[in-house]
């Protein structure tokens, strides 16, 4: 049976492939084109330099022993491990109050812009759903 730190290293690393991937895309189709504004150059760049960042970081942690252990016990933890899903939790609850009051207020002024943000709430809720159904059978 792998370790659980292995296995979320694992996962931090595919994670931030996946991330560099689409910092590279990003990058790729605003040079042809497709992407006309400019902000998509900084969203690309934004995006690689934040996983070169840290896959170089993952990668430290690994090939040295005192960092392993360190990153190891952070990982771990059970006290770490509930302040984080409590921070997840605090920032879901908040992200969608704020989302439904920015509906509202934009819905007032530009009622087709509070439309596409209602999909976009919509969206987020039912991806709560999902996540809340698959980590409750999950655990």
């Amino acid at each position: 049976m792998e370790n659980t730190f292995e296995r979320k290293v694992r996962i931090k690393f595919i994670y931030y492939f996946c991330l560099l991937a689409v910092g590279l895309i990003t990058l790729i189709l605003r040079g042809k084109g497709i992407y006309t504004s400019d902000a998509y150059i900084g969203l690309g760049c934004g995006i690689l330099a934040v996983s070169l960042l840290k896959i170089f970081q993952w990668n430290a942690v690994l090939r040295n022993p005192e960092k392993r252990v360190t990153a190891k016990l952070q990982q771990t933890d059970e006290r770490n491990i509930f302040i984080a899903k409590q921070a997840y939790a605090g920032f879901t609850s908040l992200s969608i109050l704020f989302q439904f009051i920015l509906i509202l207020a934009v819905g007032i002024f530009a009622p087709q812009y509070g439309e596409i943000l209602a999909y976009v709430l919509s969206g987020n809720a039912l991806l709560l759903s999902v996540c809340f159904l698959y980590y409750r059978k999950k655990y």
